[in-house]
């Protein structure tokens, strides 16, 4: 399964689209800063987020 999602920093009006394989792992990673996005911005918001159950239904995204 893979997942689309969407976090928005409303502080730097900056989005973020990502296509992980394990959303919680990810959104983990990204909460604790090891992102190099978040890493950047504060307390980013998860906007949106959709499964799939391949990447290529999930369509183009930024790199995970």
């Amino acid at each position: 399964m893979f997942f689309v999602y969407v976090h928005y920093c409303p502080e730097t009006e900056l989005s973020y689209v990502g296509q992980p394989s394990h959303l919680l792992l990810r959104t983990t990673e990204q909460r604790d800063g090891m992102s190099r996005w978040t890493a950047r911005v504060k307390r980013p918001l998860a906007v949106l987020w959709e499964a799939f159950a391949a990447r290529d239904e999930a369509g183009p995204a930024s790199a995970t």
